[in-house]
């Protein structure tokens, strides 16, 4: 309630409930291929460190490094924009 009409709260609150959604998506999805966090950092070249940090939500993954984690894994992800009712507080919501 102390955050309603704070914009930029707002804002901010979305961001992190986003990035949660998706580390939470990652770490589902490369748990089912079986990988470990290193076995990924190793597939994409890049330090078990990083794949620990965005799957806690704690960095902001680039885009490139997402499509890289997707590839890796074997799956794809849809975006779709739309206009979302005034009410709705998650930016992003993921179809399965």
């Amino acid at each position: 309630e102390e955050v309603k009409g704070d914009k930029e709260r707002e804002l901010s609150i979305a961001v992190e409930r986003t990035k949660l959604m998706v580390s939470e998506q990652l770490v589902e999805m490369r748990e089912k291929t079986g990988l470990t966090q290193a076995q990924l950092a190793k597939k994409m070249k890049v330090s078990q460190q990083l794949i620990s940090r965005i799957e806690s939500g704690s960095d902001n993954i680039t885009l490139e490094t997402l499509v890289k984690f997707l590839t890796i894994l074997g799956v794809v992800m849809n975006i779709e924009v739309t206009s979302r009712p005034e009410k709705q507080r998650d930016v992003l919501k993921f179809v399965r």
